[in-house]
C-alpha cells in the first residue's frame, strides 16, 4: 500500500465487519488528503478510525482525554444549581 499512497497522503486503520463470519477486524486503506478523508468519512456511520503515524515520521503530540463530570441537568430537563 506504501508504494502506492502519493506524497503526502495517508494510512489509516479502521474497525470492519468481515464477510461470513461476522468478526470485527481490522482494515487499512490510505486517503490522498485531509479533506478527501474527511469528504469521503463525513457520513459513515461508524467513524472510529486510527492514524498510522510511519517509523521515523516527525509528528505531534495530541491526547484523546474524556471529561466525566455531574449533569447540569435535572431527569425533567431543568437546569440544575
Amino acid at each position: 500500500m506504501q508504494e502506492k499512497r502519493h506524497l503526502g497522503s495517508f494510512e489509516v486503520a479502521m474497525d470492519a465487519i468481515q464477510h461470513g463470519t461476522d468478526k470485527v477486524v481490522k482494515s487499512f486503506t490510505y486517503f490522498d488528503s485531509r479533506d478527501d478523508f474527511f469528504r469521503e468519512t463525513a457520513y459513515t456511520v461508524h467513524r472510529n478510525f486510527d492514524e498510522i503515524i510511519p517509523a521515523g515520521d516527525p509528528c505531534c503530540l495530541y491526547f484523546d482525554v474524556e471529561h466525566y463530570s455531574l449533569s447540569q441537568f435535572h431527569a425533567d430537563g431543568s437546569t440544575s444549581d
